[in-house]
């Protein structure tokens, strides 16, 4: 499974509308994200109480998800945010949305079965800058 498709089910299984928006390009041989940045669009919205909360939804509103290995996460961070960030991305923070880098990776005790384990990098724009902050945001 590819770190796209564990992210997909990550955030479906948690109540989010996630597309892929990372295509082929047949005519450049390459992979285009959606703005250079993006993998996964996903949104929820507002739930109450009554209709139900999906368990572990931290994010209300629109999402822009960058997936990878864990190993990959820094040169993710540095094709997006680098010394000259994105536009796309720190207008698409800037708008309300959400930037998330997420890295999957096999962890566990020596000797034990290894699961899947997920490490979140959070986008921010200070000025001209674009980071990333390591974690969960609830």
């Amino acid at each position: 499974m590819t770190p796209t498709a564990r992210s997909l089910h990550y955030l479906r299984g948690r109540g989010y509308h996630a597309f892929v928006t990372e295509r082929w390009n047949p005519y450049a041989k390459i992979r285009q994200d959606l703005g250079g940045f993006a993998d996964i669009v996903a949104w929820a919205a507002p739930r109450n109480a009554l209709a139900g909360l999906a368990p572990g939804m931290p994010w209300v509103g629109f999402v822009a998800v960058q997936a990878t290995t864990t190993g990959h996460l820094s040169h993710r961070a540095d094709k997006i945010g680098g010394l000259v960030p994105n536009p796309a991305a720190v207008d698409w923070i800037g708008a309300g949305g959400r930037l998330i880098l997420m890295g999957w990776s096999l962890k566990g005790p020596r000797g034990k079965r290894k699961t899947w384990a997920l490490t979140q990098w959070h986008g921010r724009v200070a000025g001209d800058l674009l980071t990333f902050v390591p974690g969960v945001e609830p």
